[in-house]
């Protein structure tokens, strides 16, 4: 092999590999920077899904017997 085959061999790679990094980098930024722009009616809606979350974990089906048993006592 010649000497000057060998020493583009490493410089390639080493190439390629800070590319990769500098793309890389640049996509984690990119999302990071849309991350912070949410938009207001995109943020009303995420609160409104996490208050609903929360108002079904709340419900216990230990209230839904009780009011299930109410309406059958009920109606006999």
């Amino acid at each position: 092999m010649n000497q000057e085959e060998q020493k583009t061999g490493p410089l390639i790679g080493v190439i390629i590999i800070i590319i990769i990094i500098l793309v890389g980098g640049f996509y984690l930024w990119k999302k990071e920077e849309s991350a912070k722009n949410v938009s207001p009616s995109q943020a009303s809606a995420e609160r409104e899904i996490a208050g609903l979350e929360q108002e079904v974990t709340a419900i216990s089906a230990d209230d839904i017997d009780a009011d299930l048993n109410a309406i059958e006592t009920g109606l006999q």
